[in-house]
């Protein structure tokens, strides 16, 4: 047992403004039990907490943004992962 490893992609690569992008944590593990909770920050004040791999999220603003990822699994052990997002005109 040990504690769970967060990851994620997120399609487009380079998201223009008002264009929607969906972000991919599937590939997260648990290591033992299993993801109960995905909590998403999406950089920009807004947050969404899912117990759903898949996110998406529209930005509405150019510029580069700090998305954060952190997992839950089963047995309430935790990881966090960060991504910057750039987002273009």
């Amino acid at each position: 047992m040990g504690i769970p490893k967060a990851e994620f992609r997120f399609t487009p690569t380079f998201p223009h403004i008002n264009e929607t992008v969906t972000f991919n944590a599937s590939a997260s593990v648990a290591n033992g039990g299993e993801i109960i909770l995905y909590k998403w920050d999406f950089g920009t004040g807004d947050t969404l907490s899912t117990d759903e791999p898949i996110a998406v999220y529209t930005y509405t603003s150019q510029g580069v943004y700090n998305v954060t990822l952190k997992v839950t699994d089963s047995e309430n052990l935790s990881d966090i992962t960060w991504q910057l997002i750039c987002i273009e005109l």
